[in-house]
């Protein structure tokens, strides 16, 4: 378990590395290439308060190489789900255009459809796309490989589609993800092993908010832990998204005052 003054101290550590780079770079540059106020980057710059999940990712996106990013989260944020394809050591791609561009293409459909069908080792095809997406989503698919954000392999007698090993840690990113996940969840599925679905609200204290919390990181250990065995690989595109959150953070504050 790492202390919020680890945390703290080494995304100094990183902000410096930044700002080492180049002589032209700045906090007032980081800022603007990360959108974290200025005020905020200052305050963490100087190690004042506790560092909160949005603004280090946010970060660590500009500052760091898609390996040292990946580290960074494994170490300080290991429940958060990143959107991870086949990234092994060495082989990332780094901070681009390329990059930018996927993250437009993720929160658009059919683009955002046609790239999580391309999200795992088989890829997918132009034959898959039209069938589900029709002419529309052929068309997304030839603006992915326009824009460079897909792949494109011969495989036998095959033409694949991929999707390249990249890394984000966006919030807003990913907050985009499952709302479009709500859009494509096909409602036919509930009853089969395919699909479920779940929603619960309750008013709970401390310690149980924070059991709920483990109970859920463990099931994305384990979710990620499966979908990334080689032998567990197969032809179904499978989406999971979880969420936790609070309606009313006073009393959470109030306790970290307390503490």
């Amino acid at each position: 378990m790492t202390s919020t003054g680890e945390l703290s101290d080494n995304l100094r550590n990183v902000i410096d590395r930044y700002l080492n780079g180049h002589r032209n770079r700045s906090l007032a540059t980081l800022s603007r290439a990360s959108g974290v106020s200025y005020t905020t980057l200052r305050r963490l710059y100087q190690r004042e308060g506790n560092p909160t999940a949005e603004p280090v990712l946010k970060i660590v996106d500009v500052a760091l190489n898609n390996e040292e990013k990946l580290e960074f989260i494994r170490r300080y944020y290991p429940e958060i789900v990143v959107n991870v394809s086949g990234l092994q050591a060495g082989a990332f791609a780094s901070n681009s255009p390329r990059q930018e561009a996927l993250k437009a293409f993720y929160v658009r459909d059919p683009h955002n459809y046609i790239l999580n069908l391309a999200h795992n080792d088989r890829g997918t095809t132009r034959e898959t796309v039209q069938r589900i997406a029709g002419e529309r989503g052929v068309e997304a698919l030839d603006e992915l490989v326009e824009h460079e954000v897909m792949q494109v392999e011969r495989v036998g007698k095959d033409t694949i589609y991929r999707l390249p090993a990249m890394l984000s840690s966006d919030c807003d990113m990913a907050l985009a993800q499952m709302k479009l996940s709500a859009d494509h969840f096909d409602r036919s599925l509930i009853g089969t092993k395919a699909a479920r679905l779940f929603h619960a609200t309750a008013s709970i204290d401390q310690r149980t908010l924070e059991r709920i919390h483990d109970i859920l990181s463990s099931a994305i250990r384990d979710v990620i832990d499966l979908k990334d065995d080689p032998r567990n690989s197969g032809d179904i595109p499978l989406f999971v998204d979880m969420m936790m959150n609070i309606y009313d953070r006073t009393p959470l504050n109030r306790d970290r005052s307390d503490a």
